[in-house]
């Protein structure tokens, strides 16, 4: 919507660098499926942790990591979730 507002106003748009950033990340793993896999994967491994209350029992009696899942806005969310698996 500011895109176009900007275009009939005639003036530069910048755009939000971490929207963008986020929507790069987004495309890259699109684009590699091996990646996009990896992450559907660790995405539903967490999943089934976080869900299950046996099995959030037996990870935080293994570990002190809990189960994350990754915010789908924002690149930072599969970041913290590919690094805490």
């Amino acid at each position: 919507m500011y895109l176009k507002l900007a275009q009939l106003l005639g003036v530069p748009h910048v755009g939000c660098k971490n929207h963008q950033f986020t929507l790069d990340i987004n495309d890259t793993v699109k684009r590699t499926p091996v990646l996009s896999n990896l992450i559907d994967e660790v995405h539903g491994t967490m999943l089934a942790c976080k869900q299950s209350l046996k099995n959030a029992a037996l990870l935080r009696n293994l570990t002190p990591l809990t189960a994350t899942i990754h915010n789908k806005t924002r690149w930072s969310g599969k970041f913290l979730m590919m690094e805490s698996y």
